[in-house]
C-alpha cells in the first residue's frame, strides 16, 4: 500500500493529458502486498488515470487533491510518499487499521486542509511537522494510540478550525491555548 499513493508521480508544472496520466505509484499505497482489498481493483491500472480510481478526487488540472479511504480493512502502516501529490488537499483514511506512526513527511503536504486518520491504530506521537502545514483547517486523531502531549508547533497551523482528539493518550493541547 505504500508504493500506491507515494507512487503518485504527479508533474509540478503542467499534467500530462488524462489519457496519459496512469501515475505508476498511487498503488504502491497499497504496498507490495500481493493481496489487495477488492475495493481497490482499479487502483494502479496502466491504463487509467488516478482520477479515475476509487476514493481519489482530482482538480481540474488533472491533479490529485483528494484521496479518502474509509471502513475498508488494511493493517498497513501509515502511507508514505504524500509530499509527491502538490495539490493533495484532503487526505482521510479513517477505520482502516493503519499501524505505525504518522511520520514527519505529513509535514511536506504543503496544500493540505484536512488531515483525518481517526479510528486506526496508530502509534507514538504527535508529530511537530504538523505545525507546517499553513493551509490545514482540519486536524482528525481521534480514537488511536498516540502518546504524549500535542506539540506546541501544531499553534501554528493558522487555518485551523477543527481539532478532534478524543480517545487518544495525549496529555493537554499545549496548542489550543
Amino acid at each position: 500500500m505504500l508504493d500506491v499513493l507515494s507512487n503518485i508521480a504527479t508533474p509540478v508544472e503542467s499534467p500530462p493529458p488524462p489519457s496519459s496520466f496512469p501515475p505508476p505509484n498511487i498503488a504502491g499505497f497499497l504496498g507490495r502486498e500481493k493481496i489487495r482489498p477488492a475495493v481497490f481493483a482499479n487502483w494502479g491500472k496502466e491504463d487509467a488515470s488516478a482520477c479515475e480510481w476509487d476514493f481519489v478526487d482530482c482538480d481540474v488540472d488533472g491533479f490529485v487533491s483528494r484521496i479518502d479511504v474509509q471502513d475498508v480493512e488494511l493493517n498497513l502502516p501509515f502511507p508514505a510518499g504524500f509530499a509527491s501529490l502538490p495539490r493533495l488537499r484532503s487526505l482521510v483514511i479513517s477505520e482502516c487499521n493503519l499501524s505505525g506512526v504518522v511520520p514527519d513527511e505529513v509535514g511536506e503536504f504543503g496544500a493540505l486542509q484536512v488531515l483525518d486518520v481517526s479510528s486506526n491504530s496508530l502509534l507514538g506521537v504527535v508529530p511537530a511537522a504538523i505545525g507546517k502545514l499553513q493551509s490545514l483547517e482540519e486536524l482528525v486523531l481521534n480514537s488511536n494510540h498516540l502518546t504524549g502531549s500535542i506539540p506546541a508547533e501544531v499553534g501554528a497551523c493558522a487555518e485551523l478550525k477543527i481539532l478532534t482528539l478524543f480517545r487518544r493518550r495525549l496529555e493537554a493541547a499545549q496548542a489550543c491555548g
